[in-house]
């Protein structure tokens, strides 16, 4: 079996540049991947004040498992806009947590408005928003957009099922943006190889025959016909 080796020397210097194209984001997307796992996950603890007690813990063990997590008041800086912030916080977490009990459902309540903001950004609460029911609560007592998504029905220590629960659903999101940003480096390392290919094919160059030669050659030609076509000498 005859095995050839290129050499990068021998490649076409169009066909290099692609190349190195392609390593380059073939790298920039390991990178990606990558920080993903260490950026802290942003998660949104919306509760009633009244439940604090129950949900301090939950606080508590989220920020042990190294997420940053916006809890209450304590989480806006000193001076600043109290709704804006809160609107800011909703935009850039990655998962919201509601925590509903009697309190957070009763109507008028602010815990209800962070609801209809998660729900702006996200139209389907699958994956992105996480219900947690306290006891004394029904899942029948949720908003139907709280109700499309499966709900966590506390049963026995609140911080530890929320934070076994919000762990499985970062991993889900991790993973689902790895294979995003893999795909979308797949793709543009195959755009960039098949650009390199098309263009090693094309010549580089195309030569013209110099006036000088193109005069000989024709003269060459025409003594050869004449010499061809004289007819013998007797």
């Amino acid at each position: 079996m005859i095995r050839s080796v290129v050499r990068w020397r021998d490649i076409p210097t169009t066909t290099a540049s692609y190349l190195m194209k392609v390593r380059s984001v073939h790298k920039a997307c390991l990178c990606s991947t990558h920080s993903l796992g260490e950026k802290m996950p942003s998660i949104f603890l919306c509760h009633a004040s009244e439940d604090k007690a129950q949900v301090e813990p939950m606080q508590l063990a989220l920020a042990n498992a190294g997420c940053d997590v916006f809890y209450d008041q304590q989480s806006l800086p000193a001076g600043s806009d109290y709704h804006e912030r809160i609107q800011w916080a909703i935009k850039r977490c990655d998962v919201f947590v509601f925590v509903a009990s009697p309190a957070s459902l009763t109507a008028g309540r602010f815990t209800l408005t962070e609801l209809k903001f998660a729900r702006e950004r996200w139209p389907s609460p699958v994956d992105h928003v996480l219900p947690v029911v306290l006891q004394g609560t029904k899942p029948t007592e949720l908003p139907q957009y709280l109700q499309a998504t499966t709900a966590l029905c506390i049963t026995g220590n609140p911080a530890a099922e929320v934070r076994a629960s919000l762990e499985a659903m970062l991993g889900k999101l991790q993973r689902r943006k790895r294979r995003r940003i893999l795909a979308l480096g797949t793709s543009l390392g195959c755009a960039a190889l098949a650009a390199a290919l098309v263009a090693s094919r094309q010549p580089s160059e195309t030569r013209t025959p110099s006036p000088s030669k193109t005069g000989t050659n024709l003269s060459e030609a025409s003594t050869h016909r004449l010499g061809s076509n004289a007819s013998p000498q007797v």
